[in-house]
């Protein structure tokens, strides 16, 4: 009976401190731009481009990849009236290269794009040339909805 007791113990005390260091180390921290409202869009009669501008503050010490992610509830809707309510996204970041994602009617939670941290990280969104008719993404940013960066996974 006492080393069912010593065993149950030690192993109680083994997985209770073994626990939050592996979620710790499997767990990313998150960073959000200031909230506002995010709009870019392109309209060729007249030729009209909209760019829109995201900054993330990175805090000190970030390891790793930075991870540009969008997440939006079931209600979302872009406005690609060539793509079916698809609209394409060019993503310039400031510090390097860029990349182009795909706003589809939500529900969305998905990785645009990695980038290597910095302190300040810099997006312009423009709707691509390759929008053809043109088309618009329009979404006010908060921590529920929007754009947002994991880092130091």
């Amino acid at each position: 009976m006492q080393f069912a007791t010593i065993l149950v113990a030690a192993v109680s005390a083994l997985t209770a401190s073994a626990a939050p260091a592996a979620v710790q180390e499997r767990g990313c921290k998150v960073a959000y731009p200031t909230p506002g409202y995010v709009y870019a869009s392109r309209y060729y009669e007249p030729d009209y481009v909209n760019s829109a501008g995201v900054v993330f503050d990175i805090p000190e010490g970030a390891t790793g990849a930075c991870d540009l992610r969008v997440k939006f509830n079931e209600t979302y809707v872009p406005g690609g009236p060539s793509l079916g309510g698809n609209t394409q996204v060019d993503f310039k970041y400031l510090g390097g290269a860029g990349t182009t994602y795909t706003f589809r009617p939500g529900p969305l939670d998905s990785t645009i794009g990695s980038f290597g941290c910095a302190d300040v990280m810099d997006f312009t969104l423009t709707v691509s040339p390759e929008q053809g008719e043109g088309g618009y993404v329009g979404f006010y940013q908060n921590e529920r909805t929007g754009l947002y960066i994991t880092h130091s996974c």
